[in-house]
Protein backbone atom coordinates (compact mmCIF):
# COMPACT_ATOMS: atom_id res chain seq x y z
CA UNK A 1 0.00 0.00 0.00
CA UNK A 2 2.75 2.51 0.83
CA UNK A 3 4.37 2.07 -2.57
CA UNK A 4 1.07 2.33 -4.39
CA UNK A 5 0.28 5.52 -2.48
CA UNK A 6 3.70 6.96 -3.30
CA UNK A 7 3.51 6.30 -7.03
CA UNK A 8 -0.20 6.55 -7.82
CA UNK A 9 -2.13 9.63 -6.68
CA UNK A 10 -5.59 7.94 -6.58
CA UNK A 11 -4.29 5.42 -4.05
CA UNK A 12 -3.14 8.17 -1.67
CA UNK A 13 -6.71 8.57 -0.39
CA UNK A 14 -7.44 4.83 -0.26
CA UNK A 15 -7.64 2.93 3.03
CA UNK A 16 -5.99 -0.48 2.97
CA UNK A 17 -6.51 -3.17 5.61
CA UNK A 18 -3.40 -4.89 6.90
CA UNK A 19 -2.49 -7.53 4.32
CA UNK A 20 -2.66 -11.19 5.29
CA UNK A 21 -1.03 -12.94 2.36
CA UNK A 22 1.57 -15.62 1.89
CA UNK A 23 3.72 -15.21 -1.20
CA UNK A 24 4.09 -19.00 -1.21
CA UNK A 25 0.52 -19.20 -2.51
CA UNK A 26 1.15 -16.76 -5.36
CA UNK A 27 2.22 -17.28 -8.93
CA UNK A 28 6.07 -17.61 -8.95
CA UNK A 29 6.31 -14.80 -11.52
CA UNK A 30 4.38 -12.50 -9.19
CA UNK A 31 6.56 -13.45 -6.24
CA UNK A 32 9.70 -12.73 -8.30
CA UNK A 33 8.21 -9.35 -9.29
CA UNK A 34 7.57 -8.46 -5.64
CA UNK A 35 11.14 -9.28 -4.58
CA UNK A 36 12.57 -7.46 -7.60
CA UNK A 37 10.55 -4.36 -6.65
CA UNK A 38 11.76 -4.58 -3.03
CA UNK A 39 15.38 -4.65 -4.24
CA UNK A 40 14.77 -1.68 -6.53
CA UNK A 41 13.28 0.26 -3.61
CA UNK A 42 16.36 -0.49 -1.51
CA UNK A 43 18.83 0.60 -4.19
CA UNK A 44 17.03 3.65 -5.66
CA UNK A 45 19.80 3.90 -8.24
CA UNK A 46 19.67 5.04 -11.87
CA UNK A 47 16.37 4.28 -13.51
CA UNK A 48 14.96 2.50 -10.47
CA UNK A 49 12.04 4.95 -10.10
CA UNK A 50 10.80 4.09 -13.60
CA UNK A 51 11.35 0.37 -13.05
CA UNK A 52 9.51 0.53 -9.71
CA UNK A 53 6.57 2.31 -11.35
CA UNK A 54 6.50 -0.29 -14.16
CA UNK A 55 6.59 -3.14 -11.65
CA UNK A 56 3.80 -1.52 -9.63
CA UNK A 57 1.62 -1.39 -12.75
CA UNK A 58 2.26 -5.12 -13.25
CA UNK A 59 1.58 -5.84 -9.56
CA UNK A 60 -1.65 -3.80 -9.68
CA UNK A 61 -2.79 -5.67 -12.78
CA UNK A 62 -2.03 -9.03 -11.13
CA UNK A 63 -3.95 -8.03 -7.99
CA UNK A 64 -6.89 -6.82 -10.08
CA UNK A 65 -6.99 -10.13 -11.99
CA UNK A 66 -6.73 -12.05 -8.72
CA UNK A 67 -9.55 -9.98 -7.23
CA UNK A 68 -11.83 -10.63 -10.24
CA UNK A 69 -11.06 -14.35 -10.12
CA UNK A 70 -11.72 -14.59 -6.38
CA UNK A 71 -14.93 -12.56 -6.45
CA UNK A 72 -16.25 -14.97 -9.06
CA UNK A 73 -15.51 -17.86 -6.69
CA UNK A 74 -18.70 -18.74 -4.82
CA UNK A 75 -16.81 -20.15 -1.84
CA UNK A 76 -15.01 -16.85 -1.21
CA UNK A 77 -17.27 -15.54 1.61
CA UNK A 78 -16.34 -18.49 3.84
CA UNK A 79 -12.64 -17.90 3.17
CA UNK A 80 -13.04 -14.17 3.72
CA UNK A 81 -14.27 -14.80 7.28
CA UNK A 82 -11.21 -16.95 7.93
CA UNK A 83 -8.95 -14.21 6.57
CA UNK A 84 -10.59 -11.66 8.87
CA UNK A 85 -10.09 -13.95 11.87
CA UNK A 86 -6.43 -14.52 11.00
CA UNK A 87 -5.96 -10.78 10.57
CA UNK A 88 -7.46 -10.27 14.04
CA UNK A 89 -5.03 -12.85 15.41
CA UNK A 90 -2.05 -11.15 13.75
CA UNK A 91 -3.13 -7.79 15.15
CA UNK A 92 -3.37 -9.39 18.60
CA UNK A 93 0.13 -10.87 18.22
CA UNK A 94 1.58 -7.49 17.22
CA UNK A 95 -0.14 -5.60 20.02
CA UNK A 96 0.44 -8.15 22.82
CA UNK A 97 3.64 -10.00 21.83
CA UNK A 98 5.22 -9.03 25.17
CA UNK A 99 2.43 -10.74 27.12
CA UNK A 100 2.26 -14.49 27.84
CA UNK A 101 0.28 -15.09 24.63
CA UNK A 102 -0.79 -18.70 24.00
CA UNK A 103 -2.38 -20.51 21.09
CA UNK A 104 -5.42 -21.21 23.28
CA UNK A 105 -5.80 -17.49 24.15
CA UNK A 106 -5.64 -16.33 20.54
CA UNK A 107 -7.89 -19.11 19.19
CA UNK A 108 -10.43 -18.25 21.88
CA UNK A 109 -10.14 -14.54 21.04
CA UNK A 110 -11.12 -15.21 17.40
CA UNK A 111 -13.75 -17.76 18.49
CA UNK A 112 -12.23 -20.78 16.74
CA UNK A 113 -11.16 -24.13 18.10
CA UNK A 114 -7.38 -24.50 18.44
CA UNK A 115 -7.15 -27.11 15.69
CA UNK A 116 -9.24 -25.10 13.21
CA UNK A 117 -7.36 -21.92 14.05
CA UNK A 118 -3.98 -23.62 13.54
CA UNK A 119 -5.09 -24.98 10.16
CA UNK A 120 -6.44 -21.70 8.77
CA UNK A 121 -3.57 -19.64 10.22
CA UNK A 122 -1.01 -21.87 8.48
CA UNK A 123 -3.00 -21.95 5.22
CA UNK A 124 -3.37 -18.17 5.05
CA UNK A 125 -0.02 -16.94 6.39
CA UNK A 126 2.26 -19.87 5.60
CA UNK A 127 3.43 -19.77 9.24
CA UNK A 128 2.43 -21.58 12.39
CA UNK A 129 1.04 -19.45 15.21
CA UNK A 130 4.19 -19.95 17.29
CA UNK A 131 6.42 -19.08 14.35
CA UNK A 132 4.52 -15.82 13.77
CA UNK A 133 4.67 -14.95 17.48
CA UNK A 134 8.38 -15.71 17.72
CA UNK A 135 9.17 -13.72 14.56
CA UNK A 136 7.35 -10.73 16.02
CA UNK A 137 9.16 -11.05 19.34
CA UNK A 138 12.58 -11.48 17.72
CA UNK A 139 12.02 -8.49 15.44
CA UNK A 140 11.29 -6.28 18.45
CA UNK A 141 14.20 -7.78 20.35
CA UNK A 142 16.55 -7.03 17.44
CA UNK A 143 15.40 -3.39 17.50
CA UNK A 144 16.04 -3.15 21.23
CA UNK A 145 19.47 -4.75 20.87
CA UNK A 146 20.51 -2.20 18.25
CA UNK A 147 18.84 0.87 19.74
CA UNK A 148 19.34 0.44 23.50
CA UNK A 149 21.95 -0.68 26.00
CA UNK A 150 19.47 -2.80 27.95
CA UNK A 151 20.87 -6.14 29.14
CA UNK A 152 19.86 -9.17 27.08
CA UNK A 153 17.96 -10.56 30.07
CA UNK A 154 15.82 -7.40 30.26
CA UNK A 155 15.15 -7.45 26.50
CA UNK A 156 14.09 -11.10 26.73
CA UNK A 157 11.49 -10.20 29.36
CA UNK A 158 10.31 -7.10 27.47
CA UNK A 159 9.52 -9.11 24.33
CA UNK A 160 7.67 -11.89 26.11
CA UNK A 161 10.22 -14.60 26.89
CA UNK A 162 10.22 -15.97 30.43
CA UNK A 163 13.90 -16.90 30.48
CA UNK A 164 17.09 -15.76 28.76
CA UNK A 165 18.20 -19.23 27.66
CA UNK A 166 15.03 -19.79 25.61
CA UNK A 167 15.26 -16.26 24.20
CA UNK A 168 18.88 -16.77 23.08
CA UNK A 169 18.02 -20.13 21.51
CA UNK A 170 15.05 -18.71 19.57
CA UNK A 171 16.98 -15.56 18.57
CA UNK A 172 19.80 -17.67 17.13
CA UNK A 173 17.31 -19.90 15.27
CA UNK A 174 15.83 -16.89 13.44
CA UNK A 175 18.99 -14.81 12.89
CA UNK A 176 21.89 -17.31 13.01
CA UNK A 177 23.48 -15.02 15.61
CA UNK A 178 23.45 -14.78 19.36
CA UNK A 179 21.90 -11.58 20.75
CA UNK A 180 25.36 -10.39 21.84
CA UNK A 181 26.89 -10.98 18.39
CA UNK A 182 23.94 -9.29 16.71
CA UNK A 183 24.26 -6.22 18.96
CA UNK A 184 28.03 -5.89 18.50
CA UNK A 185 28.26 -6.53 14.74
CA UNK A 186 27.79 -3.17 13.01
CA UNK A 187 27.23 -4.87 9.65
CA UNK A 188 24.08 -6.58 10.92
CA UNK A 189 20.73 -4.81 10.91
CA UNK A 190 17.05 -5.71 10.67
CA UNK A 191 17.35 -5.41 6.89
CA UNK A 192 19.51 -8.56 6.88
CA UNK A 193 16.61 -10.72 8.05
CA UNK A 194 13.13 -11.76 6.94
CA UNK A 195 10.91 -11.60 10.04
Amino acid sequence: PALLMEFFEPFSKAVFPSPVVSLDDCNPKFTKLIYETIELCKSRAGLSELLIRGNLYKISYYLYEEFIQQTNNLQRPKNFRDIQKVQEAIELIHSQYAQPLTLQTVASHVQYSESHFCRIFKNITGLTFHDALNRCRIKHAACLLKETLLPVSEIALQVGFTDVKTFCHVFKRYTDHTPKTFRNDVTLSLNNFQF
